[in-house]
């Protein structure tokens, strides 16, 4: 992919009292929420996690054992990926 002038983008918008409960390395964390593009990540340091249906994060290691949306929709989209209904 080559990046151009016509491509803006989107930055990480936080879902207001969201979180996720990740498990890594045998210690728990709670973590905000955000959105990017429809899909759901949660905030890991510096850097940003996307959640999938099955647990899974794309970082090994860390597993989302739960999320809470206060009422907020979410879904299943493209490859297992979390995604916020609009």
């Amino acid at each position: 992919m080559k990046l151009t002038e016509e491509d803006v983008a989107t930055g990480f918008m936080k879902i207001d009292d969201s979180f996720a409960i990740t498990k890594g390395t045998g210690s728990y964390q709670q973590l905000d929420l955000y959105e990017r593009e429809g899909a759901i990540f949660c905030k890991k340091g510096s850097g940003y996690l996307k959640i999938y249906d099955t647990g899974h994060t794309s970082k090994d290691g860390v597993m989302c054992v739960g999320i809470n949306m206060n009422g907020k929709k979410w879904k299943v989209g493209k490859f297992g990926m979390l995604e916020v209904v609009k």
